[in-house]
């Protein structure tokens, strides 16, 4: 039904929208996404979450897969799927494979540049599951790093995500629609999308959720016949130098992290706060290790990625974008030295409704420079981490 030539998502020309989700045994990992009916979810030989009485599994009914049926979104991709799983990332203007081919230059790659005639023009986005197994994903948009409601084709009302279950060894292409308040402006508009996936389970209950992100995002750039670069006010916070630190990206609860450790520590697991007190969290990020995973990832040796000047990090709390020091989002630039990281400070406001809540952020490098294949990369994303908001 569909030519391998035109396996849009999970091309072998554009490895970057290719990313191994986990490499796990065969009972946990289809466990893991496919729980069993008895009553609890069996992880791994040795470790058992009971889903009744006092240690139910406490799922969020918000965040159940919609029925989709009626979209026609799914279509089966040539061969059969790896048992280990992975799953692949893009978007392009227009409504169909064949529209992807007019974006895609003289050279056969593609650097994530959308162009459209209004904001409401249709915008594909492609998720391919080459897995054996079936992955319940949520896809968000940000326009400009702010989350943007958006309508999926077939669906009448707009809405700020879109909750689905990917079949086993399928493409799902998923043509949206901006929010109709979106005007035309002369910019070089960034659009971020990214899924991740189970989203209705909690990371302090299923540990494995914690140690990925669980998801992936790509940025791309949005116009409408403007050139005008993005322009971004530096967020109003202190960002220290961390010298000795490894890793790329983290959030936690840690606000003076040491230099001569090596790893970043991960945030308590459930981390409890208050009903609608300040809550503040540190991030590390370091600009040397974010180069290094991004060659790691892409897997071309003669791949360069652009250098880091700048990030904008993208915190979200029950999937939702949280503000971050009273801004929607943290812009700042980079230590000049490359191998040196860096680590602030940002405060956010608890949920007045008591409750368990996951935190998740994506961090952007270099979020006004124009489109490029070296800087057209998967976006790191933050481990996952359980918010519990207690009465006050």
């Amino acid at each position: 039904m569909v030519n391998s030539k035109k396996k849009i998502v999970m091309s072998s020309l554009i490895v970057i929208t290719i990313v191994t989700l986990l490499i796990v045994s065969n009972i946990w990992f289809h466990n893991f996404l496919n729980p069993p009916q008895e009553g609890y979810l069996i992880l791994s030989d040795d470790i058992v979450v009971h889903s009744s009485a006092e240690n139910a599994l406490k799922r969020n009914p918000n965040r159940q897969p919609s029925h989709v049926d009626h979209l026609n979104i799914f279509y089966p991709l040539d061969g059969e799927g790896d048992e280990f799983g992975s799953f692949g990332l893009l978007a392009w203007s227009g409504l169909s494979r064949e529209a992807f081919n007019e974006a895609v230059d003289l050279s056969g790659y593609y650097n994530g540049d959308i162009r459209l005639d209004t904001p409401q023009d249709f915008i594909t986005v492609g998720v391919g599951n080459e897995s054996i197994y079936d992955f319940d994903f949520i896809l968000k948009v940000f326009y400009n790093y702010e989350e943007v409601r958006f309508k999926v084709l077939g669906n009448e009302e707009y809405d700020s995500e879109f909750i689905f279950t990917l079949p086993t060894n399928n493409d799902a292409l998923i043509p949206i629609k901006l929010y109709s308040g979106l005007e035309i402006n002369q910019l070089r508009n960034k659009l971020t999308i990214a899924i991740f996936m189970k989203s209705d389970l909690h990371a302090m209950e299923v540990e494995e959720l914690a140690r990925i992100s669980g998801g992936m995002a790509l940025n791309f750039e949005l116009s409408y016949g403007g050139y005008d670069a993005l322009s971004l006010t530096p967020s109003d916070i202190e960002i220290l130098p961390l010298e000795g630190l490894l890793g790329g990206f983290g959030i936690n609860d840690e606000f003076n992290p040491p230099a001569n450790r090596n790893s970043i520590r991960r945030p308590p697991n459930p981390l409890q706060v208050r009903a609608g007190e300040e809550v503040e969290l540190g991030f590390i990020v370091n600009a040397h290790s974010l180069i290094s995973y991004y060659v790691t990832i892409i897997g071309d040796p003669d791949f360069t990625p652009e250098t880091v000047e700048s990030f904008v990090i993208i915190s979200m709390l029950d999937w939702h974008q949280i503000p971050m020091s009273g801004n929607p989002y943290l812009f700042f630039y980079a230590e000049e030295e490359r191998d040196v990281g860096q680590h602030g400070r940002f405060t956010t406001i608890a949920p007045n409704e008591p409750g368990f809540y996951e935190f998740s952020a994506i961090i952007i490098p270099n979020p006004t420079h124009p489109q490029s294949l070296s800087n057209f990369v998967p976006l790191e994303i933050a481990q996952r981490f359980t918010i519990e908001v207690i009465e006050y």
